[in-house]
């Protein structure tokens, strides 16, 4: 929020107070006005009073900043304005006692921000900002690394939904302890098939600047993760000019900066037959071969189709990635985000659709599960009321409206081919006739085509009722999907306790 002329007195500090804590790759060419443009950078400062506000511009408008309030996320998010510096109300009606904040640049590079000091309240001042974290972790890649649309899952490209700090990159850092630097960019890759190369910025001090490169002796990481070449991937099986280009990154460009980190090739696998996870192990082997021994491999399941990750999926994999790193490291392993969506293999979270997943616009929406819809007055949505549920307060509900429509609730997980899957859970109908409705289990091939499902059809009636349906994952399964489906018009459904066995 901005806010014009104060009627009270305030504190003025520059952005150059020693008091100010920055993480990130931060241009301090102007000292009074330090840019920033890469993703998860943040500033931190310990302070007295009841109030915070800071002074930003943004290049392009398009980037947004989030608050933290003594470890606690605010709903306070703010666009910095393109046109000038503008003052905002960062926290406010606090306790008159000391406090600490944390300014998140949510956004991959969509701009860049300049910040030029806080206004604190009269006669208050800066206290000395907290310890850094001891580890120190870089993350490379694409639009996964910088957790682009990870509160959107329609997945629809507006840097809104773009929150860097609940990226695996920056979960899986809080769960080590470490500092982070988020270098991800969407459209990166190795190859010419992608834009940028990851070779050519990864280097920079600012995304915007070309020849502005980034002074290594700043930050001495202890591992470096790099997730890039699922973007070369898309035009067929690339993998010879990925592997190639993974390893010029790491040999000819990380290693000369990092010649004690250890580097962690990373990617997703479930989501097409060229995917870089199925050679991840070649690139180690082919590294191990040119004498470069502190190097892995680790991979996560990808289960959702060919949108980016949300939220509680970036905590699945940050609960992998932790474990792979602290493993290698000889580090205690910490224990696993509650943010994760991922149950297991032929397991789903929250069958009775309770947790509020994380992020903008998601109250009517449930952990773990993904949604979809088709033609007008089509609708999937999470309601609230104890006396709708079967069992707690919330239940998923399903609409079509009086054109033909489709709507459901879906979500996968790992498979054991052979296995017979059971899905069982609740269903009735709240409003119209259609009596199209589906509760079934599909079963999708490594890169998400369906190869076979139960029928699943369900005879819904007015009241709650339990229904089951079962089918065998074939020989080349990779997942299991639980489908809840609406065919028809001018009807609600309405599902819960859904169990996948």
């Amino acid at each position: 929020m901005a806010v014009g002329t104060m009627a009270s007195a305030a504190t003025s500090v520059p952005a150059n107070d020693p008091n100010i804590q920055y993480m990130g790759r931060v241009d301090f060419s102007d000292p009074a006005a330090p840019v920033f443009g890469w993703a998860a950078t943040t500033i931190t400062v310990r302070f007295q009073g009841t109030s915070l506000r800071g002074i930003f511009r943004d290049s392009t408008g398009r980037d947004y900043l989030q608050v933290m309030i003594d470890g606690v996320m605010s709903p306070t998010i703010i666009q910095p304005s393109r046109t000038a510096a503008t003052t905002y109300t960062l926290a406010s009606g606090l306790s008159d006692a000391d406090h600490t904040a944390v300014i998140i640049k949510r956004t991959e590079f969509w701009g860049v921000v300049t910040f030029k000091g806080f206004l604190l309240d009269d006669k208050k001042e800066l206290l000395s900002p907290p310890a850094r974290p001891l580890r120190r972790i870089e993350f490379y890649g694409d639009s996964n690394v910088s957790a682009h649309d990870s509160e959107d899952i329609y997945d629809r490209g507006s840097s809104k939904y773009n929150n860097a700090w609940y990226g695996y990159a920056g979960i899986t850092a809080r769960m080590l302890n470490a500092e982070h630097h988020n270098l991800g960019w969407g459209g990166a890759g190795m190859t010419s098939q992608s834009s940028p190369l990851v070779q050519n910025v990864w280097d920079r001090l600012r995304p915007d600047i070309a020849g502005s490169v980034y002074d290594f002796n700043q930050f001495d990481a202890d591992v470096v993760v790099i997730n890039a070449g699922s973007n070369d991937s898309y035009r067929g099986d690339n993998r010879k000019a990925v592997i190639a280009g993974w390893i010029d990154l790491i040999v000819n460009r990380i290693r000369p900066v990092h010649p004690h980190a250890h580097i962690v090739l990373a990617d997703s696998w479930g989501w097409s037959y060229a995917e870089p996870a199925n050679y991840l192990s070649d690139a180690v082997a082919s590294l191990n071969d040119k004498s470069e021994m502190n190097v892995s491999w680790v991979s996560w399941p990808w289960l959702w189709g060919q949108t980016h990750a949300v939220v509680e999926e970036h905590g699945g994999f940050a609960n992998i990635l932790a474990a792979h790193i602290a493993s290698e490291l000889g580090w205690a392993v910490p224990a696993p985000t509650a943010l994760s969506s991922f149950a297991g293999t032929g397991q789903i979270s929250t069958p009775g659709f309770e947790i509020v997943p994380i992020g903008l616009d998601r109250q009517n929406q449930a952990s773990g599960w993904r949604q979809w819809n088709s033609g007008k007055g089509a609708a999937g949505t999470v309601v609230t009321g104890a006396a709708g549920a079967h069992g707690g307060s919330r239940c998923a509900q399903l609409t079509v409206g009086r054109s033909s429509g489709d709507a459901g609730f879906w979500q996968a997980a790992p498979v054991t081919p052979g296995t017979t899957y059971t899905v069982t859970g609740y269903a009735r109908r709240s409003a119209g006739t259609s009596t199209r409705v589906f509760m079934r289990v599909e079963f999708k091939d490594q890169a998400q085509n369906i190869i076979s499902s139960s029928v699943g059809a369900v005879a819904i009636t007015n009241l709650w009722e339990s229904y089951t349906s079962s089918a065998v994952a074939p020989a080349n399964a990779w997942s299991v999907t639980v489908v809840l489906q609406l065919q028809g018009t001018n009807t609600t459904v309405q599902f819960d306790d859904v169990v996948l066995r």
